[in-house]
């Protein structure tokens, strides 16, 4: 889940709104199947990550996208997480934490 919620941000710096709707999405389904929930710690810093990733896209199509999410099975989920990973320059390797 925090490999998802880790990625969906990556996504965001890549001005991919939507994936990281999708990847979010994916992690809150995890989330609730599974009762994990963020470190205390990481809950502001993620609630402040999906309002500015919300404020980049159309709000109906980030809604729609973070259902999608939600339905992705983990197959689908870790595809679009690998998927975003192997977008990220060269100079933000070692920055992103590794997909589990």
């Amino acid at each position: 889940m925090e490999g998802l919620v880790a990625l969906g941000a990556v996504a965001t710096e890549l001005h991919r709104p939507l994936d990281t709707a999708r990847l979010w999405g994916a992690a809150a389904e995890v989330s609730a199947a599974e009762g994990w929930d963020l470190w205390p710690a990481d809950q502001l810093a993620y609630a402040s990550a999906v309002a500015r990733a919300r404020a980049t896209s159309e709000s109906r199509a980030f809604e729609a996208a973070w259902q999608e999410g939600s339905d992705l099975s983990i197959v689908a989920a870790r595809a679009l997480a690998v998927e975003v990973a192997e977008q990220v320059p060269a100079a933000m390797v070692g920055v992103v934490p590794p997909i589990n």
